[in-house]
């Protein structure tokens, strides 16, 4: 048995109420810290990999590393105030430029 009732059984009056319930309630959210720690990580890994889209040479010039040292640093210096990461690294080379 695969564990799960049919809708007819769920809705019939011999059918236990707390089995009912089990059924149509869903799991447990996790906490509003641990869902707000997925977008964060999610937001810095989309505007890093706009900046390595953008900029593959710097990148292959000073590796995978130490560009993602250099994305987290300009993310700080400059972040991003739109939805659009199309405009993300407008900035990188003159405050890259200003690191050298």
């Amino acid at each position: 048995s695969s564990g799960q009732v049919d809708r007819a059984t769920l809705l019939s009056a011999s059918f236990p109420l707390e089995q009912v319930a089990q059924a149509f309630s869903a799991p447990p959210l996790p906490a509003a810290a641990a869902r707000l720690d997925v977008y964060r990580n999610n937001a810095r890994q989309f505007f890093r990999s706009a900046l390595e889209l953008t900029y593959p040479v710097v990148r292959r010039r000073v590796g995978d590393e130490y560009f993602r040292v250099l994305v987290e640093e300009y993310r700080g210096a400059h972040p991003s105030r739109s939805g659009d990461l199309h405009w993300a690294g407008a900035a990188f080379p003159a405050w890259l430029a200003g690191r050298l």
